[in-house]
């Protein structure tokens, strides 16, 4: 569903200016893409308690009837969401009209635009992802809202994180249970720990890290 929506997927482009990939039209003043993502794929499946049964979606989205289509998420959901876009260095080729990679000036080099910020070159790690918050209201007018989840969720990455670091480092190939191990290899606040009378790190706590809010 969500990794095949084309059709229903749509989308137009308007470029200003010469013509997509034709060299000899001369240079492109400014280009825009516009995509509309149909609701019934990306809500299929989907753990949220907003949401429609998988069967009824499926149902829906067959045309069988069965639920009268898929809702769209409540007002107040979140979903982690992310966009990239890829721009890499091109030359004219020699007949003047086709582009080629730059593979002289910047054989390994490409352009990595990302509407949030993932840290690094990776998009596919979603727990990095940006929030959207769905609103039944105008547009820029809905105040945002506090991700409850995002406490925990955010002490699972960096537990996560945490494991892989001690794992490739110090552990030689070993994953622990020590937490205040996990401690000292996650970010600095991330996670804290409860030390008990043993000297070993008994209770994990969560610092509650105000994540940076999207609408």
């Amino acid at each position: 569903r969500g990794w095949s929506m084309t059709p229903p997927l749509r989308c137009a482009t308007r470029v200003e200016g010469g013509r997509v990939n034709d060299a000899s039209a001369g240079p492109t003043k400014r280009w825009t893409v516009e995509i509309t993502l149909p609701m019934r794929s990306l809500v299929y499946n989907t753990s949220a308690a907003s949401a429609p049964a998988p069967a009824a979606v499926a149902a829906a989205a067959a045309g069988a009837g069965g639920g009268g289509g898929a809702p769209a998420p409540a007002a107040g959901d979140f979903w982690r969401i992310n966009f990239s876009r890829v721009e890499w260095h091109v030359v004219v080729g020699p007949d003047g009209r086709t582009y080629h990679k730059d593979s002289a000036g910047h054989p390994h080099d490409p352009d990595n635009w990302v509407w949030s910020p993932q840290g690094e070159v990776a998009m596919h790690l979603p727990e990095r992802w940006g929030l959207l918050q769905f609103a039944s209201g105008a547009v820029n007018v809905t105040p945002p809202e506090y991700y409850t989840q995002w406490p925990i969720r955010a002490a699972a990455a960096a537990v996560y994180y945490a494991q892989h670091a001690w794992r490739n480092g110090p552990g030689k190939g070993e994953y622990t249970d020590d937490l205040s191990v996990l401690a000292r290899m996650a970010p600095p606040g991330a996670l804290t720990t409860a030390v008990g009378g043993g000297g070993g790190g008994d209770v994990a706590c969560v610092k509650d890290i105000r994540r940076r809010r999207h609408r």
